[in-house]
């Protein structure tokens, strides 16, 4: 049996998801809070399997309820956003600090038709209880990898793709990259289109590379960083001696979007040798074919640890499969890219 703490400052909320996750024979909501404060103290009576905050609450809101959370009691924490205002850039922080992943509520704060999240909401809560979460602390920006000498005619590519739990490992790694490098760094995170501004931004905020959304046709320049854009997927094209993004609709059959595979796959054609492909945390076996191609051109695969992921589910499949040249624990994942450099 999964024991969910729900708080959310709604009464109509708090009863109506009650009533959803409870339907799920395995799932019982064994408290609910009005607050921020009331959700610390039950946390230590009633020990949750999982927690859901809302953003925005009373006396001490969601944020920092789960920074409190993850510091002195951590265990999963999912994220209840009504996408109003400086709700996107709050939910993007909150995966910052440690939450598993944020469901959008489907009409603002009190969303009268939230049982359009049900099946969402159930998968959600079963997903985060298999977590196995540590205490998180806020990034902070970093430069604290100097410089390596290296060819200056060589440009490498470094595709890294992610899913859930990536925002806080893309950001990790992001921040100890250095602001120069003989690379151009290609961001594939599953991600609905509209938090990805958000999500720029906040890796603008602690990354020394400059990071924007890849534009269609856009050069890819050594030194920038590009986030494939949601809902849509990002290649590679040569004209010459350029390499030139490319943004197109995803496939009808398609699972995760952006795909990391078509990117991965892309990068091996176009870039080959100087190709590097990196795997994080995230459910699927999404970018376990594309490390396959890198490796089969001759590039370099590397795929994080289970002990530093979130869901082990992507990289898992890429070493499962061979695919995976180096696995390596998050915190060392930019060094080691830089060495390959």
């Amino acid at each position: 049996m999964i024991r969910v703490l729900l708080a959310d400052d709604s009464k109509f909320m708090q009863k109506s998801i009650q009533f959803m996750l409870q339907s799920d024979p395995g799932v019982s909501v064994t408290g609910t809070a009005s607050n921020g404060s009331e959700a610390l103290r039950m946390v230590g009576e009633l020990d949750p399997d999982v927690i859901i905050l809302d953003i925005e609450m009373p006396v001490m809101d969601g944020l920092s309820t789960l920074s409190e959370i993850m510091e002195n009691s951590p265990r999963p924490v999912l994220m209840l956003t009504g996408l109003q205002g400086q709700n996107r850039d709050l939910a993007m922080l909150s995966l910052e600090r440690g939450a598993v992943d944020f469901i959008r509520k489907p009409s603002g704060v009190i969303s009268y038709d939230i049982e359009l999240l049900k099946s969402e909401l159930i998968e959600k809560v079963r997903m985060a209880a298999d977590v196995t979460v540590h205490r998180i602390y806020p990034l902070e920006k970093s430069t604290a990898i100097a410089r390596r000498s290296r060819p200056k005619d060589i440009p490498f590519c470094i595709v890294i793709g992610a899913s859930t739990g990536g925002p806080r490992a893309i950001t990790a790694i992001l921040k100890d990259l250095p602001g120069s490098m003989n690379g151009a760094v290609i961001i594939v995170q599953h991600m609905e289109p509209e938090f990805l501004i958000s999500f720029a931004n906040r890796l603008n905020n602690v990354a020394s590379l400059p990071v924007s959304i890849a534009i269609d046709h856009e050069e890819l320049i050594p030194g920038q960083v590009y986030l494939a854009p949601g809902g849509k997927n990002l290649s590679l094209e040569r004209s010459r001696n350029r390499i030139f993004i490319k943004i197109s609709e995803p496939e009808p059959d398609q699972s995760g979007t952006p795909s990391i595979d078509r990117t991965m796959q892309s990068a091996a054609d176009i870039c080959g040798k100087s190709a590097i492909g990196v795997l994080l945390t995230g459910m699927g076996a999404d970018g376990a074919e594309g490390l396959g191609a890198i490796q089969k051109k001759g590039g370099t695969t590397l795929a994080e640890s289970e002990s530093s992921c979130v869901i082990f589910g992507m990289p898992k499949a890429a070493i499962e499969s061979g695919f995976a040249d180096i696995v390596v624990n998050l915190p060392a994942m930019a060094e080691t890219i830089m060495e390959i450099i």
